[in-house]
């Protein structure tokens, strides 16, 4: 059965992927700052809250046995920097020597 698009439903779906596009920006930011790719297990998760964007990011270890999370949050306006400021953190916590496989193995 074919689905008849009704009026403003395009528009509905334009209007989400904007939505999105601020939520995006930290996340791309973040994994290029860590050099993240599809072989290390790094992640990032933006969201919107009250006008703030909320960040999550993650890196761990390839056998999994450690994990690093933290969460940021700032203005919409600051999404690069957001991701960046992320990343950072948790470089200081570990995460180059985790992803390498220096720290979870004992």
């Amino acid at each position: 059965e074919e689905h008849a698009e009704q009026p403003g439903e395009r528009a509905g779906k334009h209007q989400h992927q904007r939505r999105g596009e601020p939520c995006a920006e930290p996340e791309r930011a973040f994994l290029n700052r860590l050099e993240g790719d599809c072989h290390v297990p790094v992640g990032a998760f933006g969201r919107l809250e009250e006008n703030q964007l909320v960040l999550t990011g993650m890196v761990a270890a390839a056998d999994g046995c450690r994990r690093l999370q933290e969460t940021v949050a700032g203005e919409k306006n600051q999404a690069e920097s957001l991701g960046q400021a992320l990343a950072e953190q948790l470089i200081a916590q570990g995460a180059w020597e985790l992803m390498k496989g220096g720290a979870g193995h004992e």
